[in-house]
């Protein structure tokens, strides 16, 4: 039957948000910038889930496999299936580096990784940030490592 007044219907994300940053150190100059020459950047995460429509739980399956984010110029983000244990890696100096995280991806949750780069070592803090999803506060920070790094390259 008809009504008068519009009927409001609210549904939610049932994916998590990822939003991946590369950050170079302030000291570095845009040559020594070049010189990494980051590129690849990938996810890896279980792609398949179950998921009960009735209270919209959703539950990640499967193996791993690749990701590929998309590149939005100042960050690169991808819609996951919510859970436990992903790992993000991208090459720099021709190696790829990857970072294990066991940060837990929540439906309805935009999580933000930021992928320090700097002279000696690539570091990782993943924080969470606000948009149209969910917040999430844990604090997952990590590193990843580039052996022989000064060695390899001599800056000025």
């Amino acid at each position: 039957m008809p009504t008068e007044a519009p009927i409001y219907i609210e549904t939610k994300h049932l994916m998590s948000s990822l939003r991946i940053y590369l950050e170079f150190d302030e000291s570095m100059t845009d040559e020594e910038k070049e010189i990494y020459n980051i590129s690849d950047v990938t996810v890896y995460a279980k792609t398949s889930a179950k998921i009960n429509i009735a209270d919209g739980t959703v539950i990640a399956n499967g193996y791993n496999n690749k990701i590929i984010p998309y590149d939005e110029g100042d960050c690169y983000r991808a819609i996951i299936v919510p859970q436990k244990n992903i790992s993000v890696s991208i090459c720099a100096l021709g190696v790829t580096h990857t970072f294990d995280s066991d940060v837990t991806l929540q439906p309805n949750t935009l999580h933000n990784l930021t992928i320090n780069i700097t002279k000696d070592k690539l570091t990782t803090d993943i924080t969470f940030g606000i948009g149209e999803w969910n917040e999430n506060t844990e604090d997952n920070s990590g590193s990843i490592g580039i052996p022989n790094l000064k060695e390899n390259i001599k800056f000025s």
